[in-house]
């Protein structure tokens, strides 16, 4: 995440906000921390579905889980959505577009 913050994240939003050629800060191309980052959301992915596995999509079955455990449950439930909806739009959108960008980018020089 420090990478993203740090690094990428300022890049696009010069690519969003600059009229002129935008150098790179350490990478040749936008595309190389982009792959990094959608294996490590790869990563997360296979852990949520590990997870919803064990815990059966996240059922809130009082008699399964107890009463004490139905709010973790219920928050871990609303993790795995705030994550994956987090990576469908940095993924699908943010990504691809920023790509668009630095390809256009270069085509101002």
């Amino acid at each position: 995440m420090k990478k993203e913050e740090l690094v990428v994240f300022p890049f696009i939003r010069k690519l969003v906000t600059s009229s002129d050629k935008v150098e790179h800060p350490r990478y040749d191309s936008i595309a190389d921390p982009i792959q990094i980052m959608e294996e490590e959301h790869q990563g997360a992915q296979d852990v949520l579905i590990k997870l919803r596995k064990k815990r059966e999509d996240y059922s809130n079955d009082i008699d399964k889980y107890g009463e004490r455990l139905l709010p973790i449950i219920e928050k871990i439930s609303a993790l795995d959505n705030d994550l994956v909806h987090h990576m469908h739009l940095e993924n699908n959108i943010l990504f691809p577009k920023a790509i668009e960008l630095e390809r256009i980018n270069k085509l101002i020089s």
